[in-house]
């Protein structure tokens, strides 16, 4: 009897572990392009949509621990959005990319680790 309840509780852990994760934001476990739920922005801190990933919902922009550290991203939400790099005593940059595109390596133009906000515009 004590088994089955050991597994019960297992169970109901790992299968709730991921929804909690994917709620707060950032996700524990590796995720690739695919996995990006719609509606949402998906940073992942290696190119080539691996390693770690934040999944941001549409009414995100603070992306907390993930400040500088993103090289790649999908937008699935339908609007475009906006990539900033905020910049102490000078302007921020800022990149924009259009409804459901993606960048597999900000490297690539010399933004990866950059990236600060992101914003979804209307």
């Amino acid at each position: 009897m004590t088994v089955g309840v050991i597994l019960a509780l297992v169970a109901t852990t790992a299968i709730a572990a991921p929804a909690q994760a994917q709620n707060q934001g950032a996700s524990a476990l590796s995720g690739g392009y695919a996995d990006c739920p719609v509606s949402h922005v998906c940073l992942w801190d290696n190119m080539n949509y691996r390693g770690g990933w934040l999944v941001l919902g549409s009414d995100s922009s603070d992306i907390g621990n993930w400040r500088d550290r993103a090289n790649s991203m999908r937008n699935r939400t339908g609007y475009p959005v906006k990539l900033t790099d905020k910049r102490t005593l000078q302007p921020d940059d800022s990149i924009r990319y259009a409804a459901n595109q993606s960048e597999n390596d900000f490297g690539a133009f010399g933004w990866n680790n950059r990236i600060d906000k992101v914003e979804i515009l209307d």
